[in-house]
């Protein structure tokens, strides 16, 4: 009975052990690295419109000029090196005034409103600018109105344009300065296999504005 019990305990402890091997052959598992190889090829157009969600052009922008590919490899690590894994957000901590308009009017000794328009430039993407003028009121030197905000990039904008879709505006320091965030789209053009592609980039930039 003892030399039974020692043969069914051995076979137990052999089932235990070997177990785990079997299961583990039974899953295997692709690296991450060859996952990525393999998501990563691009060989066709359609295979850049996918990884990029470009779209096709028609009809350029007047002023456009398509930045030229001479094959889909080429524009792939392009557009990676510039779109893949890169903030999107416009680093603006630090915006320059570059052009500076006052127009006023004064109604007697005690109200005096003018009429301002100023321009600021902060940097957008790479070596390309936004220029936001605002046009507002001022009524003895407090911000009264804000009447017009438009925009418009500068700079290396060779194969880009831009459309302002949207702002919001803050009143700060008692209504002696105002602050705004603009928000649009960036769009850069290219030419790939005789075909013309655009991305199109969500931005917004900060700025202030102060009413003296």
């Amino acid at each position: 009975m003892k030399k039974m019990f020692r043969i069914l305990s051995s076979i137990v402890l052999a089932t235990t052990v070997l177990a785990p091997a079997v299961f583990a052959e039974e899953a295997p598992t692709l690296s991450s690295e060859k996952i990525s190889t393999e998501e990563a090829k691009v060989t066709t157009l359609e295979d850049l419109d996918r990884k990029f969600n470009l779209e096709s052009v028609d009809v350029l922008p007047k002023g456009v000029i398509p930045l030229k590919f001479n094959s889909v490899t080429e524009a792939d690590q392009y557009l990676s090196s510039k779109y893949l894994n890169v903030s999107q957000t416009a680093d603006n901590d630090n915006f320059s005034q570059m052009s500076e308009s006052n127009a006023g009017n004064t109604t007697g000794e005690i109200l005096s409103t003018q009429t301002i328009t100023k321009t600021k430039s902060t940097k957008l993407q790479g070596r390309i600018n936004l220029d936001v003028t605002a046009v507002y009121i001022l009524k003895n030197g407090y911000i009264y109105s804000l009447e017009k905000v438009t925009s418009d990039i500068s700079g290396e904008t060779t194969n880009f344009s831009w459309k302002q879709t949207s702002y919001t505006e803050k009143r700060l320091d008692a209504n002696r300065t105002i602050a705004l965030t603009v928000y649009g789209e960036l769009t850069e053009y290219m030419y790939v296999n005789g075909q013309i592609r655009k991305i199109v980039t969500s931005k917004n930039v900060y700025v202030e504005f102060h009413g003296a």
